[in-house]
């Protein structure tokens, strides 16, 4: 199911998160999400942005914490995808991009 470009000659479509932790030899967080394409289906699996987010006890801050930039990690949740129409396997998670930052 297509709904939009995404600017840089990539297509976006609903991807559903099939599996979200800590796994592979680095012990990064990641994310696998599958995707259907002309009615073949695909997937991709990108290690998780995080954003460092203020832990606030009333309207003091007392730490951080490290938060996935996904609007969801869910298993089952769907998530943007964007992928080359002329070579689908080339994707990426749309919410998933840039560096750690801080809100």
């Amino acid at each position: 199911m297509m709904f939009g470009n995404s600017g840089d000659g990539f297509v976006e479509c609903l991807g559903t998160i099939e599996q979200f932790g800590i796994w592979g030899p680095y012990n990064y967080w990641r994310v696998r999400v599958s995707y259907v394409v002309a009615g073949v289906r695909y997937e991709i699996t990108e290690s998780v942005k995080m954003v460092s987010r203020a832990i606030k006890l009333g309207p003091i801050p007392i730490g951080q914490e490290q938060v996935p930039k996904l609007p969801t990690t869910e298993v089952g949740a769907a998530v943007t995808v964007c992928y080359d129409p002329n070579q689908p396997l080339r994707a990426y998670l749309r919410d998933n991009v840039g560096h750690m930052t801080t809100d």
